[in-house]
């Protein structure tokens, strides 16, 4: 009987992944260069099955950055669900990313220069389209001020005003 439970048990936690859909974003404003530098942070294993939901292939997360095709593939896909608009949208280039073996991935993107008013806008709504209870997080710093917004699938654009 403790087979069987332990068969039942191991199996139901293995075919279930994990329970909480996070993204987290952090954002600041360089005042040097008067650019907005960005990172994304995703659960690798969902950033893939969102991949191949979306029907993006992609053959190695940890080889993206030498394969540009595959890269651009994944900016493109980026850019569509994180975007940041001051008065007009704000033009993101990825500039890399990085693995981690605690299973989450980094990706790196930075604005062009740009001048920035008392607002932001920005729409995160990066895996809501695979899972619906995916949660985002983003993290703002512009002039040693800290503003935190969270989205949701139902609510994927927040104003920051600063």
């Amino acid at each position: 009987m403790k087979f069987l439970f332990l068969i039942v048990f191991s199996t139901s936690f293995y075919s279930f992944g994990h329970d909480f859909f996070f993204a987290f974003s952090e954002l600041e404003y360089n005042q040097k260069t008067k650019r907005i530098e960005c990172t994304i942070t995703v659960s690798t294993h969902d950033f893939e099955d969102c991949m191949n939901s979306e029907k993006i292939m992609i053959t190695d997360l940890n080889l993206l950055y030498q394969k540009k095709s595959e890269f651009k593939l994944v900016e493109n896909y980026i850019k569509n669900h994180f975007k940041i608009w001051s008065d007009d949208l704000i033009s993101l280039k990825m500039i890399g990313t990085e693995l981690f073996l605690n299973g989450t991935m980094n990706f790196y993107l930075e604005s062009e220069e740009i001048l920035l008013n008392k607002e932001i806008k920005v729409l995160f709504d990066l895996l809501m389209d695979q899972n619906k209870t995916q949660q985002n997080k983003i993290t703002f710093i512009h002039n040693n001020n800290s503003y935190t917004k969270e989205f949701f699938y139902s609510e994927r654009l927040q104003s920051i005003k600063f």
